[in-house]
């Protein structure tokens, strides 16, 4: 049996590979890193360490190879005679996958391979496979689509495992991988064609929808929180942001707004996603995992969008009658964002000084100034360039 994986990075190495590799499985990584790539082929395996506080242990993780994404016909022939692949290249580079992954249907289509090909698409975006699938069927012949409809899964996924990278001190092998411990992959149950195979940590979920937003919008959100209102506060770490109290008390109500609109929004129990939460925050309390804040930080223009992390539980928060105080401080310290190394983050504050907050709020998050969810962000961001911090506005959070 074999999968192929498109992207060797952190969560291609960090948990696909842990996943999707042993005695009857081979995995074959899919990128663009010629010098990883080599690595990997040299060595046909490679460390992964996980950290959980003061304990840690290496794990091998071997039969792998590694190919040329660009190679669009060494793809085409690895996924002709895989029964399982997934991505892992992130949202911006998403749809670059297209001209390989057609190729590789077209060679089945071709040679009538009747066992299913499941595409697990581990990214953190929303309609990830939806996308992607109207941008596949574009490049697809006739005969193609048809079996693309018969054969191919397209499957969306929720990955539970935080993956840093690497510690400066372990930087030299670029194959070695740092995660914490735990390992799911929660899959849309119903995207999936033809029997599941055996897999420890691959998990099924019926209400797939319910589950990735709930990632989104408590994970990822809260995530993003940290790592904003930790690069204001000085923090180089995510574990030491999280830590300090002022940022600890805003992250958790912006994490119980999201959880009470999400309970509302999907009839569910409230409790249960406070929990939810409260688990995640331990996570990134973890001092062994050193994640940087810039990598957390990074992209927030993508991070800012409408549907994305920060505004739609905000926006969600008040049409359940829920003041988003909290998550009015993510959004606008997000804005606020002027990391000098992040791409995005200069982007923005450009457009931030060429036009005006209020242009720039409704441009960026779709979010009118006039609006009480403009007020709340307003306000805060103010307060935050005036060099205020976190203080002056009530509760910290409120």
């Amino acid at each position: 049996m074999k999968t192929v994986v498109f992207g060797a990075g952190r969560i291609g190495r960090g948990l696909l590979g842990q996943l999707f590799t042993g005695a009857d499985r081979e995995l074959v990584f899919a990128d663009v890193n010629l010098k990883l790539i080599r690595q990997l082929n040299a060595r046909h395996s490679y460390v992964l360490r996980l950290v959980w506080y003061d304990e840690s242990m290496e794990l091998f993780v071997r039969h792998v190879r590694a190919i040329d994404v660009r190679n669009i016909e060494r793809v085409a022939t690895e996924l002709s005679n895989a029964n399982l692949a997934a991505t892992a290249v992130g949202a911006a580079a998403l749809l670059q996958l297209i001209p390989p992954v057609a190729a590789g249907i077209e060679a089945r289509a071709r040679t009538a391979v009747e066992q299913p090909l499941n595409i697990l698409f581990c990214e953190n975006m929303l309609n990830a496979t939806e996308i992607f699938g109207a941008a596949l069927r574009n490049q697809l012949s006739p005969a193609a689509r048809s079996y693309l409809d018969e054969y191919v899964g397209l499957v969306g996924t929720v990955v539970n495992r935080i993956v840093p990278g690497v510690t400066p001190r372990d930087a030299a092998d670029e194959t070695m991988v740092m995660a914490e411990p735990g390992k799911a992959l929660f899959y849309d149950a119903a995207a999936f064609r033809g029997p599941v195979p055996a897999i420890d940590g691959l998990v099924a979920i019926d209400d797939f929808r319910a589950e990735i937003n709930r990632k989104l919008f408590i994970h990822n959100m809260a995530h993003a929180v940290v790592a904003y209102l930790g690069y204001h506060q000085g923090h180089h770490y995510i574990y030491s942001a999280v830590r300090e109290s002022d940022i600890r008390a805003i992250v958790t109500e912006a994490m119980q707004e999201s959880s009470q609109a999400l309970s509302w929004q999907y009839h569910s129990d409230a409790e249960s996603q406070h929990e939810y939460g409260g688990e995640f925050l331990e996570r990134l309390a973890n001092p062994a995992l050193l994640d940087p804040v810039w990598r957390v930080a990074r992209d927030p223009l993508r991070k800012l969008a409408p549907n994305e992390r920060l505004v739609t539980p905000a926006r969600w928060a008040l049409r359940y009658g829920i003041e988003p105080c909290a998550l009015a401080w993510g959004i606008a310290a997000a804005l606020a964002y002027n990391d000098p190394h992040d791409q995005e983050a200069q982007q923005l504050q450009k457009l931030l000084q060429r036009e005006s907050l209020e242009k720039t709020l409704r441009k960026v998050c779709d979010i009118e100034a006039r609006s009480h969810l403009g007020q709340l962000v307003i306000a805060r961001y103010r307060s935050l360039k005036e060099h205020q911090g976190l203080e002056g506005l009530e509760g910290g959070g409120g």
